[in-house]
């Protein structure tokens, strides 16, 4: 039973819809508390957006998953703990470039660690902390071996925050 509380954030050419939903999944006698917020960019530049969840977790803890309510509910309802992820091989269309090959690969190595995080979160799972390292040092070398496109005044930042990580 979730109840879901919806805004609508509109500021010059940025339109973002926020919904906070809080209540608690139920699956086989099974409960597990549901507390998120979800953020679409409607209108305006994705910076805007980035922004906002920036500003949201100065203020909350927060942390990012990638699975519905419904993926948690299937596996509350299994009794499935939390397993070490490995990464899946993506395939780049013919024609990309480099920017975009660059872009799919940061992707690819977030979705990896973000997938290996509930494992970590309750620490049951020793393949999860191997395959986080393996994420963080694909997403290094990826900044390293693209460096002529991730050329800002961020990159060095983000290595640093990315060595500490690892």
């Amino acid at each position: 039973v979730v109840l879901r509380r919806s805004h609508t954030l509109a500021d010059g050419e940025t339109l973002i819809d926020i919904a906070v939903d809080e209540g608690e999944i139920r699956a086989g006698g099974r409960r597990l508390p549901v507390c998120e917020i979800e953020l679409e960019l409607r209108r305006g530049s994705p910076a805007a957006l980035f922004a906002l969840a920036r500003d949201l977790a100065e203020s909350v803890p927060l942390t990012v998953s990638g699975f519905s309510k419904s993926e948690r509910g299937y596996r509350l309802l299994a009794g499935a703990e939390p397993v070490a992820v490995k990464q899946k091989p993506g395939a780049l269309p013919a024609g990309v470039t480099i920017r975009d090959a660059f872009r799919s690969l940061a992707r690819d190595c977030l979705a990896h660690l973000q997938a290996n995080a509930p494992a970590l979160h309750e620490g049951r799972a020793p393949e999860a902390v191997h395959q986080s390292r393996v994420a963080l040092r694909r997403l290094r070398a990826a900044l390293s071996l693209f460096s002529a496109v991730v050329r800002d005044g961020e990159r060095d930042r983000v290595r640093e925050g990315l060595r500490w990580l690892a």
